[in-house]
């Protein structure tokens, strides 16, 4: 529009309804639009006078049919108040365009009445992030066009689920604690909403109402309706249940987040149930985890100093005192402090809670939050803006947020679900999407996680075929021994050895089943602390076994007893599910591997267990030549192996032969080891590039005279440079060293494109040595 309109002189007014969203308008969003012309004249309006000199201006400059200077102007809509701009004159303009954010709520009443007053011929468009209710639709008359269409545009809930950029939201309904019964009575809830749903079109938003302060002209509905809002209020501001409720949050916060992965708020009806919150989980928290879980939770709220009752302000004081003290911060007041909280939530381990009543929950922006404990009565758009808080994608490379959980102990979400279906508040696709698509019971995450673990076991039940072997694991039968203290080893680990050989090669039924247990592991542990879970607890921890067992085998084939045995103590005492193993760090020695290739050569050819004792040597094999991928020895052999790999994946017995190629294969492996582990760098360097091409090319001797020297004159001349890169005269001279020494020997052996490429992998591994021993401590 401005580029478009740039010689007619236009106008933007950039209209919000609060000065968080003002921020975040301008720092993340405006600043970053990559248009000098554009950043040149952008202007946050700070003030009513100095929004009112912008008007008056432009109406001069309008009325003088003078040019008007253009601009970019960010404002607050609570600015236009109509007794401010009474006197001005519209501005008729048409080169105006104006954005109004919320505007659910922002075109409501004088404020509203008075920006259209004075931009009349502007062209308007309106944003929101909740949908239409009912009784809104008149305000939003004033935007739809054609008439009655009231969206121009819609991207709603479920568009951005499937394109990633939020995650849909469970929620979970907690009615009593310690037999002492929390939820605000239904029969009391019921009363309420159905009272506003008639009268919605007179009293507008609920929320709106909560939060308005009574004066005398108040009619006799708002009133009533003030009234059953305000008893609701007190019985959640209650300190004992309030205690029960903090008691409950700490017994379960470790599950819910995952063990601490992730975050979560604490909404409360108030101000002083904030305070009050806050004392409560404190005493629970350290009772439960130390007296350092003091620092895990923290308010952010509005005071109004020397105005608040005695418990705010007392804490207000205390807070502003804990944060100029011991930490060193030179914090000036509540405001500062709120922000250093905010900004510490979201890049720092501490806190891990945040209690809020009205602030952040709308606005707020923090992907690892995934848990709001909902204790405060919001009822249509500001329920559907809190919630959304902890719809974030989250995602790096160990975690993946799976849904945002909500936990509602007023008893709110699912009466409100069901006024606004009735009295039909919202148009029939908007509430599938809403209720029954993006927002469901946390039950519906169960039968998903049923689903998978059923499906899984069936898998499992009717075989995985690695080439000609078969594997058939009976879940439930694991799970009955497991149970009765039988024997679980030997079954388990034949099977898991076959599986971590067909993973090695890409077997598609094993990546499938792999990808399956992982997705069962993240569901399962997304449901936190929802009780419902637990029946599916044994299932869960033997997939997780057989997913372990199989990422270990690939890298350590013979697992231990204990590996197995720790299956007991889950199945019997129903401790916690492991992680998925990290196996980077899990490696096998030569001596485990002797022992492993002992025990081949010992069984029989032919047997069952010589399959699988084969199996185990290859893994182990693989796993100690991956610990140097880039040597070229290694390289070779690795090659060898993939063939007796794919050999052992086409036979259902293993020959004689094959078990003496195996073995042929290792004791060359050893002797080439044993050789270069009692040598100096530049000797392991040489005997490398020797060892190497005396395997590729079968030669029985091999003459590096110029590669020789080479290596040891880089190699004493970087030992004390600690450089992290190579000169480039190094790189040539050590190359043509290798290409001159490699054509004298393999010409008439191998053609001129083989001999020029080995010798550049050889210059690169040679290179890459050097300058890795260089970085090491001498």
């Amino acid at each position: 529009f401005y580029k478009r309109f740039r010689e007619r002189d236009p106008l933007v007014f950039f209209i919000v309804d609060r000065r968080e969203l003002q921020r975040q308008l301008y720092d993340e969003f405006i600043k970053d639009i990559h248009a000098p012309y554009f950043q040149e004249v952008i202007k946050i309006v700070d003030s009513i006078e100095e929004l009112k000199s912008i008007l008056i201006m432009l109406h001069e400059r309008e009325a003088n049919r003078q040019s008007i200077k253009r601009g970019i102007y960010v404002a607050l809509i609570e600015k236009f108040r109509p007794k401010d701009f009474a006197e001005l004159e519209p501005i008729r303009k048409k080169e105006i365009l104006v954005l109004l954010d919320e505007a659910h709520r922002s075109l409501y009443g004088e404020l509203g009445a008075t920006l259209n007053r004075l931009l009349p011929n502007a062209v308007k468009f309106a944003f929101t992030g909740t949908p239409v209710m009912k009784y809104e639709r008149n305000t939003f008359g004033l935007f739809a066009y054609p008439p009655g269409e009231f969206y121009l545009d819609k991207y709603f809930i479920m568009d951005s689920i499937r394109d990633g950029y939020t995650l849909p939201i469970k929620y979970q309904v907690v009615q009593e604690l310690s037999g002492v019964r929390i939820n605000v009575s239904e029969e009391e809830i019921k009363r309420l909403l159905e009272e506003w749903s008639r009268n919605a079109e007179e009293i507008g938003s609920l929320d709106d109402l909560a939060e308005e302060e009574e004066f005398p002209q108040m009619s006799a509905t708002r009133q009533e309706i003030r009234s059953k809002l305000n008893k609701i209020k007190v019985f959640l501001e209650n300190s004992n249940r309030l205690r029960l409720i903090a008691e409950d949050i700490a017994k379960r916060i470790r599950d819910d987040t995952e063990n601490f992965k992730f975050k979560a708020m604490v909404v409360v009806a108030s101000r002083l149930a904030c305070v009050r919150m806050k004392h409560f989980l404190d005493e629970a928290l350290v009772a439960r985890y130390g007296e350092e879980a003091r620092k895990w939770s923290e308010v952010v709220m509005t005071y109004n100093e020397n105005k608040d009752p005695e418990e705010i302000d007392s804490y207000r004081k205390k807070m502003l005192e804990t944060w100029r003290g011991g930490e060193g911060r030179g914090v000036k007041d509540w405001e500062e402090a709120n922000r250093i909280i905010q900004d510490s939530f979201k890049e720092e381990e501490y806190p891990r809670i945040l209690i809020v009543t009205d602030m952040l929950i709308t606005g707020f922006d923090c992907p690892k939050l995934k848990i709001m404990y909902l204790d405060k009565p919001l009822y249509e758009h500001r329920l559907l803006q809190a919630i959304a808080r902890v719809n974030r994608p989250y995602r790096t490379n160990e975690l993946e947020k799976q849904f945002g959980l909500i936990v509602d102990y007023v008893g709110l979400l699912e009466n409100v679900r069901e006024t606004i279906s009735r009295y039909e508040m919202l148009d029939k696709e908007t509430y599938k999407e809403l209720f029954e698509e993006s927002v469901s019971k946390i039950e519906s995450s169960l039968q998903e996680l049923s689903r998978l673990i059923d499906d899984v076991k069936q898998v499992l039940r009717s075989g995985i075929k690695v080439g000609v072997h078969e594997v058939k694991i009976d879940v439930d039968k694991i799970k009955e021994l497991a149970k009765q203290g039988g024997d679980i080893y030997s079954e388990l680990s034949i099977h898991t050895t076959t599986l971590a050989t067909g993973y090695r090669v890409g077997n598609v039924q094993v990546l499938d089943l792999l990808r399956k247990i992982r997705a069962i592991h993240k569901l399962y542990n997304a449901l936190g602390a929802y009780e419902g879970k637990l029946k599916f607890h044994e299932d869960v921890s033997i997939l997780l076994k057989i997913y372990n067992g199989i990422m270990h085998s690939t890298k350590k084939p013979r697992l231990p007893e204990s590996f197995w045995h720790e299956l007991y103590k889950l199945v019997h005492e129903k401790t916690q599910i492991p992680d998925i193993a990290l196996i980077e760090s899990i490696t096998i020695d030569a001596d485990e591997l002797e022992k492993v290739l002992a025990e081949l050569q010992a069984i029989p050819p032919g047997s069952a267990r010589a399959v699988y004792a084969s199996a185990e040597a290859i893994l182990g094999f693989h796993s100690i030549l991956e610990q140097e991928p880039l040597n070229p020895v290694y390289k070779e052999i690795h090659e060898r192996l993939k063939k007796l790999e794919e050999e052992w994946s086409n036979r259902r017995e293993v020959s004689e032969a094959m078990i003496k190629e195996i073995a042929d294969l290792y004791e060359k492996f050893s002797r080439y080891k044993k050789a270069r582990d009692s040598m100096d760098f530049a000797q392991r360097l040489i005997y490398d590039t020797k060892s190497f091409l005396s395997e590729r090319f079968s030669l029985k001797t091999v003459n590096l005279e110029n590669t020789e020297t080479t290596i040891r004159s880089l190699a004493e001349k970087y030992r004390y440079l600690g450089k992290t890169t190579f000169y480039e005269e190094d790189e040539k001279k050590l190359r043509l060293a290798i290409l001159k020494d490699l054509f004298k020997l393999l010409s008439g052996i191998t053609d001129n494109d083989t001999i020029v490429r080995v010798g550049y992998e050889l210059t690169d591994y040679i290179k890459r040595e050097i300058i890795q021993q260089s970085q090491r401590p001498s």
